[in-house]
């Protein structure tokens, strides 16, 4: 009969060996990434057409010299590529190529005196003019039958109708009218072209959805020479009822689509899996610091792997004699950071993602994986016979193909993810030593060092197998976040300091523990203690989140800029200012200068540093290496400072004790 000392033993080999065969397989998975993400080493840089008329208008430049200003910031500052909006009759009307009656501009006040008597001798005796209704008044037969076929197919045929003399008539409302959408203007497509840009159309839904409407927005673009499209405005073009329609169409001319990160189009989620994608970054006009600006851009490069940027001129009020200059100093300083970081500015588009699909057995070897880890917590605290190991094989397995059998297989890896990334931090601490086994400040000091590189590798496995979990374009492309960020914050935070503070030896007895807690009386100290324990995470919860605006304050956004010039990508500063000291000092401190019963404290705080290198690896958007370069920079900051400080405190101690 097999002793529980060596069931013990072949339970953890056993355990193990699945550990190890999950990572085996999710690395790789996850190999497969690491090979794209490094790839493509080319940057686009773009400008809306829409941004950079505005700036030759309010420079006062006529359209005869926009091709010489064109020429000029390509080959000064590096733009390579335009993404033009599609025309609307707002925007013909605006450039003099149509007169709209109830409104004009000072082009189409030249044509008044011509319009009024087209109508006073031709319309008016032919047709009977209603004051509800909108005349549009063309000159050029090019423009007029364009005009013509897309408001027909906007707002219905039988609320346009043709007066003649190149005149229509429009039942619809202003606003509608002048929304319009057009398609895009070829003569600019081939324009630009000539000019050496690549221009990137953006779409945008119709008012009206039928197959004619759409049909005409994608069939604008046949002809032209582009390789990229985007959708601008608030929707995909032909949601919710033309998607398929787009699909095919998208599929058949081999267009690539961006999707703008951080900003989520309804209707894109259903094109993810059918339609070749890239990640954009389209900036915003936030009155930043050049310099600010041009690191955002930078940062969207490198720790997100954005290969096509949109340039967005800064909102700070210049004078209007700069504002082009303006421009072209700060596309040149986002290219000289790009450059000196090692990448080339060119046009070239990088590969789409690959839409890979995650085998069913690798799912549920890393599913087996995790579970064996959660099952090594448990057995820190009591065995598990053998049929409860292969009950909860069986259970996983279980539940994975009923998950599978409704649909929900992504539902299933999200779980896992977010078990790993509970279990993981509470798993690595429960490593630490109540009382540290030797007395001699330079071996604590080495095993802390050791408990915190142990702590990290375990931390990096965790992680190889959340990416490898949620790889999916989904995720890649941030159209679906990953949801349980919070929680995977909040539980180990909350069981970490339950376990310390409770003590190892203490936890059969929980309930007496925490219920002879409820009747101490409260002092000062306690008090203190619990408030700073809640600011603090709710602190942390505020800055951990991607979506919630907080002020950074001055010197943490000069030290973070001067830390992304030195490192490439900076480290996580919760992790080597915070986190990494304080468990070293709490290590080398545990028994000397910190109680027994206050250790729970300091390890709550340091736990953040393991809590937040794991969360790197849910931002799937960022590229596998960058999330481990980030942890080790993290870890090699955070123990440097952490011997710093146990140096100066054994300094204090020391001194203290020569005066007294």
């Amino acid at each position: 009969m097999i002793t529980s000392q060596r069931f013990q033993k072949y339970s953890q080999f056993i355990t193990l060996s699945i550990i190890g065969a999950a990572i085996v397989v999710a690395g790789m998975i996850v190999w497969d990434r690491v090979h794209y993400d490094s790839s493509n080493r080319s940057v686009s840089m773009a400008m809306t057409w829409s941004d950079l008329e505005q700036q030759f208008h309010t420079m006062g430049i006529q359209e005869k010299d926009y091709n010489n200003q064109l020429e000029i910031l390509r080959e000064t500052s590096g733009l390579t590529s335009i993404v033009l909006e599609s025309d609307t009759v707002d925007s013909l009307a605006n450039r003099g190529k149509l007169t709209i009656l109830k409104g004009s501009d000072i082009l189409n006040m030249l044509r008044v005196g011509s319009v009024y008597r087209y109508v006073l001798t031709n319309i008016i005796k032919k047709n009977s003019i209603q004051p509800n209704y909108y005349y549009l008044f063309i000159d050029e037969t090019a423009v007029y039958r364009r005009v013509k076929n897309r408001l027909e197919s906007e707002v219905g045929a039988f609320n346009v109708v043709g007066l003649g003399y190149s005149a229509l008539e429009v039942r619809t409302d202003l606003d509608t009218l002048v929304s319009t959408a057009l398609g895009i203007d070829a003569a600019r497509v081939n324009q630009l072209r000539a000019l050496g840009y690549a221009v990137v159309p953006a779409l945008t839904n119709t008012h009206w959805q039928s197959s004619h409407t759409v049909k005409l927005g994608m069939e604008s673009l046949r002809q032209l020479p582009i390789n990229l499209i985007v959708f601008s405005g608030d929707h995909v073009l032909g949601y919710p009822h033309q998607l398929g329609w787009v699909e095919q169409a998208i599929n058949n001319a081999q267009y690539t689509v961006g999707v703008s990160e951080f900003t989520h189009q309804p209707g894109m989620k259903d094109l993810i899996n059918t339609v070749p994608m890239i990640r954009i970054h389209d900036g915003s006009k936030e009155a930043l610091s050049m310099t600010a600006t041009a690191r955002r851009y930078a940062r969207a490069v490198k720790e997100r792997n954005v290969r096509f940027l949109i340039i967005r001129p800064n909102s700070v009020a210049l004078d209007q004699t700069i504002v082009l200059d303006h421009t072209h100093q700060l596309i040149t300083t986002i290219r000289t950071h790009l450059e000196s970081q090692g990448y080339t500015i060119s046009a070239d588009l990088m590969d789409p993602y690959p839409h890979k699909l995650v085998l069913g057995w690798a799912v549920l070897c890393i599913s087996w994986g995790i579970a064996a880890v959660l099952v090594l917590l448990v057995q820190r605290f009591c065995v598990i016979p053998v049929w409860g190991l292969c009950l909860i094989a069986l259970s996983m397995s279980a539940g994975y193909y009923a998950f599978i059998v409704v649909g929900a297989d992504l539902v299933w890896r999200q779980i896992m993810s977010l078990l790993i990334a509970i279990v993981y931090p509470v798993y690595a601490l429960t490593w630490f030593p109540v009382i540290a086994p030797v007395h001699d400040y330079k071996t604590r000091l080495v095993f802390g060092l050791g408990f915190l590189v142990r702590a990290v590798l375990m931390g990096l496995g965790a992680g190889l197998l959340i990416q490898a979990l949620m790889y999916d374009s989904r995720y890649l492309l941030n159209l679906i976040p990953f949801y349980g960020v919070k929680l995977a914050i909040i539980f180990p935070i909350v069981l970490i300091g339950l376990y310390f503070y409770i003590q190892p030896h203490r936890l059969s007895a929980i309930s007496h523990v925490l219920r002879r807690v409820t009747m101490l009386p409260v002092n000062s100290i306690v008090l203190g203690s619990a408030v700073f324990a809640v600011c603090f995470l709710g602190f942390y919860l505020l800055r951990s989140g991607n979506y919630i605006s907080w002020a950074v304050p001055g010197v943490e956004h000069w030290m973070r800029g001067m830390l992304e010039d030195w490192l490439f990508v900076r480290p996580r500063t919760k992790e080597f200012l915070v986190g990494y000291p304080m468990l070293l000092v709490a290590y080398v401190g545990a028994g000397r200068w910190i109680s027994k019963k206050w250790l729970w404290f300091f390890l709550t705080i340091g736990s953040v540093a393991l809590i937040s290198m794991v969360n790197s690896f849910c931002h799937m958007h960022t590229p596998f290496l960058v999330s481990v370069y980030r942890s080790v920079l993290g870890l090699c900051l955070g123990s440097f400072l952490g011997f710093i400080s146990v140096m100066v405190i054994i300094g204090w101690r020391r001194w203290i004790m020569h005066v007294q």
